[in-house]
C-alpha cells in the first residue's frame, strides 16, 4: 500500500500521511464531486456541511494519518482550509500512481494484448 507523506508551513512539526494505492475509478470520482461541492459551498456560502459528508468517504479511501496516529470525523471539526489541503494532496498524489499490472491469464496461456 503507497502512502504519501506531507506537511504544512502553518501547522510546523506535524506530519499527514494518507493511502495513494490505486483506487477504483468510481471511488476516486465520488471523493472528487465530494470535494467539488464542499469547497464550493464553503466558499460561496460558509456552511460546512458538505464537509461533513465529503470527510466520511475521505476517510474511508485515503486512510489520513496525522503523527502517526489515525484521523478521524474530527476532521470534519477543525480547520476547513486544513481539510481542503489534505484532501486536495491525496486527490494530487493519488492520479500520479502507476496501475497494477495485469494478472497472469490462469489458463497458462499468454496473456491478452493491451
Amino acid at each position: 500500500m503507497k502512502t504519501a507523506d506531507f506537511d504544512f508551513e502553518e501547522y510546523p512539526g506535524d506530519a499527514y500521511s494518507v493511502t495513494v494505492s490505486p483506487i477504483p475509478l468510481a471511488v476516486f470520482e465520488k471523493v472528487t464531486v465530494l470535494f467539488e461541492t464542499a469547497i464550493t459551498e464553503f466558499t460561496t456560502q460558509g456552511t460546512t456541511a458538505g464537509i461533513r459528508t465529503l470527510v466520511p468517504e475521505f476517510i474511508k479511501v485515503a486512510k489520513p494519518v496525522l503523527n502517526g496516529k489515525p484521523l478521524t470525523a474530527k476532521l470534519a471539526d477543525g480547520d476547513p482550509n486544513l481539510t481542503f489541503a489534505i484532501v486536495r494532496q491525496w486527490h494530487t498524489e493519488v492520479r500520479e500512481v502507476p496501475l497494477p499490472l495485469p494478472r497472469r491469464s490462469v489458463a497458462g496461456g499468454p496473456s491478452p494484448a493491451p
